[in-house]
């Protein structure tokens, strides 16, 4: 059995597989894409503010760039190019790394832990998230030992004893498409109804990513799905996933021309030639029509923004803006800025340099 508990969502958010089937609820949005694609995983965790660790069957691992701020050990050992087998994360930067040599390592953990795991060879751990020295251990032999806080009792039951199938958000527009018709560009855009699962998740995410502390979140009045352009346009970004991976869901605001999607009626594309946004629906990303901020140059009641999936592989992190750099470091598939003390960035902002890595799959309409 397989399972770990969302530090942010105590008692809440939670992972569990028994090796066949996964279940999962309230967990980081921006892994919802990799356990529809991957599940059931070899290992996962979830820490303090979005960090996150998983390991998929076939091998690759991958850290979330949340874990270089609340976790920076852990992170360190990532980017050391070691082979890791799977990590817990605690409270306070509590963790515990084992490679794939078996080889443990940990940082600050309770005399109580330190104990179990010198008992017999792990095989999965979750440590708690208060500063009793909460922990959850199974052993190679399928034997367990457990110290579990309150909020975890319920949810620990459920998840043992009823293993099923979940799906969360995922695109409708990537199952058997065959491609969109050039001379009817509306088909690409379909209004997703309020009450429609997919619209709840997509808004439930906005509201969770908004990062603009002075500002009340906007509300979202439409939310439109977006077909892919081309069957071999989806196909090629599969492939790029499928050699990269860690394929995230993330946010990209950029300039609009005309009125597309108002009043959840407009859906035929324009051919403006400053109008991103379009350009983007009907081709995909193309790193000639990025722009540095969204905006619109039609007055209208709403702004836009499109949610993507994005095949980050594996992040080069920093806190200095690399404006104008038209690749990543070598050895890195991405750039991720994050912000903090001493960073140059307000946000952060994460930057991939291969059209192939970037796929366009809602778009969202929200007060201007």
């Amino acid at each position: 059995m397989l399972f770990a508990f969302d530090r942010d969502h105590p008692g809440k958010g939670f992972y569990v597989s028994n090796g066949a089937t996964a279940y999962w609820e309230a967990i980081p949005p921006k892994i919802y894409h990799t356990l529809i694609q991957n599940a059931p995983l070899k290992s996962i965790a979830f820490g303090l503010g979005g960090a996150y660790f998983y390991k998929e069957s076939a091998g690759r691992w991958f850290l979330s760039s949340e874990t270089y701020t609340h976790y920076p050990q852990v992170y360190k050992i990532g980017q050391s190019g070691e082979q890791i087998n799977w990590v817990a994360f605690g409270p306070a930067g509590k963790t515990i790394v084992e490679d794939n040599g078996g080889y443990m390592r940990w940082n600050d953990i309770s005399s109580s832990v330190r104990a179990a795991l010198n008992t017999k060879q792990i095989k999965n751990i979750q440590l708690g998230v208060d500063s009793g020295g909460s922990y959850w251990i199974e052993y190679i032999d399928g034997s367990t030992v457990s110290l579990l806080p309150v909020p975890w009792h319920a949810r620990y039951c459920t998840a043992r004893d009823k293993p099923r199938p979940h799906l969360q958000i995922t695109s409708s527009s990537t199952t058997a498409f065959s491609g969109v018709s050039s001379t009817d560009t509306s088909r690409q855009l379909q209004l997703l109804p309020s009450s429609h699962q997919f619209f709840q998740n997509v808004a439930f995410q906005f509201t969770k990513s908004w990062c603009h502390t002075g500002t009340p979140v906007p509300k979202v009045r439409y939310i439109f799905s977006i077909n892919p352009s081309t069957a071999a346009s989806e196909k090629a970004h599969k492939n790029y996933e499928k050699l990269f991976g860690n394929t995230q869901w993330m946010w990209h605001a950029t300039t609009r021309e005309c009125l597309l999607g108002d009043d959840g009626r407009r859906t035929r594309l324009c051919s403006g030639a400053n109008c991103s946004l379009c350009k983007i629906v009907k081709e995909g990303y193309k790193k000639k029509y990025a722009r540095k901020t969204g905006m619109n140059l039609r007055s209208s009641s709403f702004n836009t923004i499109l949610l993507n999936t994005v095949v980050v592989g594996k992040p080069f992190l920093t806190n200095q803006a690399h404006n104008g750099q038209k690749k990543p470091p070598k050895g890195y598939h991405s750039i991720c800025g994050l912000p903090g003390s001493g960073s140059a960035l307000n946000f952060e902002e994460t930057c991939v340099y291969d059209d192939d890595a970037v796929r366009p799959r809602y778009l969202l309409l929200f007060d201007a």
